[in-house]
């Protein structure tokens, strides 16, 4: 009969991996709605404290850079459509995500398709961006 038991220890495994992958969406889908709103607060809380963004490091500096770049759009909405997560460790993590933007410059509508690289975190207060690359792909 043992060999019928369930093995607690791999259920609590997958879910865990489970609640992961979701909590890591949902920073997908916050990140976009921060840029967007022009929450820099929130994109702030999105980052790790040595969390890098383009080459930009520290979370202050990342910030800092939304705001400067930011500004010269008049508004802009990121969508996030496939992506994948592989995991390091318990508390590390890569992923790949691909969107598009659209962004308002000058009174012109700007579409981009991009790729965003990733590297996550668990933090205390849950997972982040440890560094987040772009690539543009028109």
């Amino acid at each position: 009969m043992a060999n019928d038991e369930p093995d607690l220890h791999a259920l609590a495994r997958m879910v865990r991996r489970v609640d992961d992958r979701q909590q890591l969406a949902e920073l997908l889908s916050r990140y976009g709605m921060a840029v967007d709103d022009r929450d820099f607060d929130t994109i702030g809380k999105l980052f790790a404290i040595d969390g890098v963004f383009r080459g930009v490091k520290g979370r202050q500096a990342v910030v800092d850079f939304y705001r400067e770049r930011l500004a010269s759009y008049t508004a802009s909405s990121h969508y996030a459509y496939t992506w994948h997560f592989d995991f390091d460790s318990d508390d590390h993590a890569r992923g790949a995500v691909n969107g598009h933007a659209e962004l308002c410059i000058d009174g012109k509508t700007i579409r981009i398709a991009l790729r965003y690289l990733d590297r996550y975190v668990r933090t205390a207060s849950g997972w982040v961006f440890q560094e987040r690359d772009i690539r543009f792909r028109y």
